[in-house]
């Protein structure tokens, strides 16, 4: 039974994994399924870490996508397997981690 992925990159190594032994073979845009902009990659971050900081954009340019590439899940379809890890999540679980490994 495997595990449910812990992170971000324990998403990504099951993708990976998914793709070797489903012998997949192409050109896939591996990311999260749902395209997030760096204005709430910058909060999930504040949040995750509880910082007080604070971010701020130009104006004209708060919402833009991190990713440039159109969202496409041909890959997770093809795997029958999602990430599973927000990226709110994966960020929480890293803060706590480094948390811990600073004691």
């Amino acid at each position: 039974m495997s595990k449910m992925p812990d992170t971000v990159v324990d998403d990504l190594c099951q993708t990976i994994g998914g793709v070797v032994s489903e012998s997949l073979t192409g050109v896939f845009a591996c990311m999260q399924p749902k395209d997030t902009t760096y204005s709430e990659i910058a909060h999930a971050a504040i949040r995750a870490f509880k910082s007080k900081s604070e971010v701020r954009f130009a104006p004209e340019r708060e919402n833009i996508p991190d990713n440039t590439f159109p969202a496409d899940n041909t890959l997770y379809e093809q795997l029958r397997c999602y990430p599973k890890v927000s990226l709110f999540d994966g960020m929480t679980r890293i803060a706590a981690r480094r948390k811990c490994d600073c004691r």
